[in-house]
């Protein structure tokens, strides 16, 4: 299954972490909805300012293909 094997993965880089972190393991965009800058909204109008309001820390993204990596590392 998919998502425990993201999430074995992501628990064995989070030991490296030196501080507390948040985690994002899945943010879902419908086909029809994809390319609208939907996905990058709720990170920045979202997820951020709950992080920020919350004490902060780090953001730590799992992904499963080559296209997410690409679109989260702007982040």
């Amino acid at each position: 299954m998919l998502t425990v094997t993201v999430t074995n993965e992501v628990g064995k880089y989070s030991k490296y972490l030196k501080e507390p972190a948040w985690y994002l393991e899945v943010l879902g965009v419908s086909p029809s909805y994809q390319g609208k800058s939907l996905g990058s909204k709720m990170i920045n109008d979202c997820l951020i300012p709950f992080i920020s309001k919350c004490g902060g820390g780090i953001l730590a993204l799992s992904m499963n293909t080559d296209l997410n990596r690409s679109f989260y590392k702007s982040y």
